[in-house]
Formats: C-alpha cells, structure tokens, sequence
C-alpha cells in the first residue's frame, strides 16, 4: 500500500461525492457540497430532463437545419470510435442533420477504433474527414507533456481535437460543432486537472521539446474569437437532452452500426489507455 505525502491527505471530502480540498479553488456550502456538485446542479437545472426536453432538441435541431439550408454539411461532429461520440453521431443523423464526422489520428488509434469509425460512417452514410498528424512532432509533443510531469498530458490530443473541428466548421462555413460530452455521465473536470490553451501548449513544447511545431492545428485565442464571434461558431452538446442509460446504448451501438467495445472508457486510444490506467495510477 503506497502512503501519501502528508501534503495530498484531505482534510475535508465532499459529503455528496469523492471531491476534496486537495483540488485547487474547491468551496464548501453549509452541508457540506462542493463546487462541482453545485455546477452539476446548475446543468441540471439548465438542462432538465422533463418532458418539454424532446421539444428543446426539436427546437435546436431546426436552428441548425435552417442555419444549414444551401451547404453540404450543417454541423461538425467529432468522432473517436468510442461510445459517446459514435451514439452522438447516431443520433445527429437520426435527427435528420447533415454532419460531417472529424477525426483526428494522432498514431494511436486501436484497430477496433478504427473499425468502429468505419462501419459508423458507412451505415449512416455520412463523409468522414481525418486529420493525421504529422507522427515525429506529434510523439515529441506528447513526451514533452511527460516530462513537464503535467497531470493532463492528454492536451496535445484534445487540443488538437478542439482546434481542428473548429477549423473544418469554418471551412464549411457551418455554425455548429455536436460534441459527444454529457456533464451526467463524465461530470465537470477541474481546471487544474485539464487545462487547455494554445499558449500552454507552446510553452510546454518550448521547454522540453526537441522540435517546432509546425503543422500542429494549435488555435489561438484569437483564433477562437474569431471563430466564435466573426464565424458564429456555436458548440452543441445534443446528449445534455438524452436519458442516457448505457445498456440500451451499447445494445444500439452494437446492433444498428457494428460497434465493439475496446474495453474501459476513452481506451479507443492506446495512448490514453496507458496514461489513464497505468501513469495516472502509479503517479503522485
């Protein structure tokens, strides 16, 4: 059994989940809650699952189909091979949307992952675009997030994710980005836990890699704002409107688009199957 160092031992733990006060900027109310429940409570109040739900996606649903008349896509959705962002792209064209599925290759693919995209793209019959990057930046990239003992040394890949969806929806002139995220199935992360910015990035990079980025997709915050307020690029979370049990997701997976599971959640990436289960785990 490993021991902590006195420095990581809780003082205080959340009397509603495992939160505790050796996460930076966490607060306590007068039961006893913390910050994240209280942002989970406010989603849940944002977003209910009600019976007026349905109607609020149907809503939403003709916004980016009237956004989208004329133009080949109407929204971007990011694709993984792994369970949400397939289902969310299940239910995009479900919906009757028109998206095109981005996926980025970063070399660490699994081959179910890969399958898994395939056969998805195929039965729904959507177009399905693949950045790969470029194998020696992106490898020095991530060995550097390693050695900066950063506790998000998956940034690189979500970075890269994030700014490339972007980029296509521009290119098409869509408005809308479909992400696979639920705040009811993966909550709300720490800011110091995973903190993503074009400048982190680069600072990284320039500390303890070897090489210069120069096809990283790395977006600024200029870029961003661009993106946002010139393009009008909205960021569409379609699964905050789902009772989202798992079983019948698999099953519908499974089923209708030839899906296999790769084993724990985000191991569709064999890089991100060792950092989660095995660096995560051994690291204090």
């Amino acid at each position: 059994m490993k021991i902590l160092p006195y420095k990581y031992i809780a003082n205080k733990v959340c009397t509603r989940c495992l939160m505790d006060d050796t996460v930076k900027g966490i607060a306590f109310d007068e039961k006893g809650e913390c910050t994240f429940c209280k942002i989970h409570d406010d989603l849940e109040r944002k977003f209910p699952l009600n019976d007026e739900a349905p109607q609020k996606l149907q809503t939403l649903v003709e916004k980016i189909k009237q956004d989208g008349k004329g133009k080949k896509y109407d929204c971007i959705v990011g694709v993984s091979g792994g369970r949400d962002s397939t289902y969310t792209l299940h239910n995009a064209v479900k919906l009757g949307l028109r998206p095109l599925a981005v996926h980025f290759d970063n070399g660490w693919n699994s081959e179910i992952a890969v399958q898994n995209i395939k056969n998805a793209t195929n039965i729904l019959g959507v177009d399905l675009h693949t950045h790969v990057a470029d194998w020696e930046e992106f490898k020095d990239l991530q060995r550097s997030f390693l050695f900066a003992s950063v506790p998000d040394a998956e940034v690189p890949t979500d970075w890269v994710i994030f700014s490339v969806l972007f980029a296509e929806a521009a290119q098409y002139n869509v408005k809308y980005i479909v992400h696979g995220h639920s705040f009811r199935t993966e909550g709300t992360t720490p800011l110091t836990w995973t903190y993503m910015d074009g400048k982190y990035v680069q600072d990284v990079q320039s500390k303890f890699g070897k090489v210069k980025l120069k096809s990283f997709p790395n977006m600024s915050m200029s870029k961003y704002i661009y993106y946002s307020l010139f393009k009008k690029i909205n960021q569409i979370r379609i699964l905050y409107y789902y009772h989202y049990n798992e079983t019948e997701v698999l099953r519908v997976l499974e089923e209708e688009l030839g899906w296999k599971n790769y084993g724990d959640k985000h191991h569709e990436s064999k890089y991100t199957a060792f950092f989660q289960a095995y660096i995560l785990n051994k690291k204090i």
